[in-house]
């Protein structure tokens, strides 16, 4: 695994870029970003697809199949429950508005840590 502490993607003088405090690609190609949040914005999800937006430009080299997309992982780290309901995680997936059952794999994951929340209602991260 590859690990780089504050990566910085701010090349563009114009539009806001991250700096990934935490940038990591795993043995699977699998690319990771660990994010600390010490105050809450409440605008999580949007910080979230910003970073999820520059890790995409790593996702799939020119040339590959949209098959061939690298899984991207961003995890945010809170020591406050963005969503109040005591939960140790959550994780935010899409799916397909009307039909919750139906998930839509887009090769994205975003996970939010409630480093205050309660472990006996969530065991296991999903």
């Amino acid at each position: 695994m590859t690990v780089k502490r504050e990566a910085d993607k701010k090349k563009n003088a114009v539009y806001h870029g991250p700096r990934f405090d935490v940038y990591a690609e795993d043995e699977h190609g699998t690319i990771y970003d660990l994010e600390m949040q010490n105050q809450n914005h409440h605008d999580i999800e949007k910080r979230m697809a910003i970073y999820q937006g520059n890790l995409e430009k790593q996702a799939l080299y020119a040339g590959q199949s949209f098959s061939e997309r690298r899984q991207t992982v961003v995890l945010f780290l809170c020591d406050h429950d963005v969503y109040n309901l005591n939960r140790v995680h959550y994780q935010l997936i899409p799916q397909l508005v009307g039909y919750p059952e139906i998930l839509i794999d887009n090769g994205e994951t975003n996970v939010i840590v409630n480093l205050k929340g309660d472990a006996s209602k969530q065991a296991v991260l999903n």
